[in-house]
């Protein structure tokens, strides 16, 4: 679930004439486009949303509730509804660290966009928030809710849900790491979660995977 930034779309619909008001689909991706069109610009940055995450929970928790996952993003494609931007990534699994199952409480969410499909064996896809997308005429850019940029063909690590059919979401924006070549894990992040932080204080995919290991022994 996402949360307006209700007083971000107060600012930017100030003095701005009518007809365009706070009234009429306030914040969807067209009110964006029309107030763009109204300060004659061609692209405008919107309101980045707040999401309500998960990640608050120790490794050895998450490792009960969560997939594991190191894959490689190998194409990647944007959609839209009428109120957000998602960029989607297929991502190539090249390790899967612990077992999980589809999320029973997850709204499952759109098909990813038709370009990424058929998913091979091997192959998941990924939504994320924020990208770019042309509404309307205008190029609306919303920056993107993840703790580093994801680049294709860079390994990292994500610990997921999965909604069903392949498709995977982040268990929090910042619950994606970037993985070195030799094994060391890091982020961009300023807010990681309480899972974040444990897993960059693991510092490395090896400690991580002893970590996960001696969890499931407990179980």
């Amino acid at each position: 679930m996402r949360v307006k930034a209700s007083f971000a779309l107060i600012i930017a619909a100030a003095f701005v004439p009518y007809p365009l008001t706070l009234a009429q689909n306030a914040g969807s991706l067209a009110w964006w486009a029309q107030l763009a069109k109204q300060k004659g610009q061609t692209s405008f940055e919107i309101a980045s949303f707040s999401e309500e995450e998960s990640g608050n929970e120790s490794v050895a928790v998450a490792a009960t509730k969560y997939g594991f996952i190191v894959a490689r993003p190998v194409q990647q494609a944007t959609n839209t509804d009428q109120q957000f931007i998602y960029t989607w990534y297929k991502l190539q699994v090249l390790t899967t660290l612990n077992k999980f199952s589809r999320c029973a409480e997850c709204a499952k969410r759109a098909a990813p966009p038709s370009m990424l499909l058929p998913l091979q064996q091997g192959e998941v896809a990924l939504q994320t928030w924020g990208g770019r997308a042309l509404i309307d005429g205008i190029t609306l850019i919303e920056a993107p809710h993840t703790g580093v940029p994801i680049s294709l063909g860079q390994n990292y690590l994500f610990v997921v849900t999965e909604d069903g059919d392949g498709v995977l979401r982040l268990v929090s924006g910042t619950t994606i790491f970037r993985l070195a070549p030799d094994g060391f894990l890091s982020t961009d992040s300023p807010r990681a979660c309480r899972l974040a932080r444990q897993i960059l204080t693991l510092g490395s995919l090896p400690n991580l995977e002893r970590k996960l290991h001696d969890s499931s022994r407990l179980q």
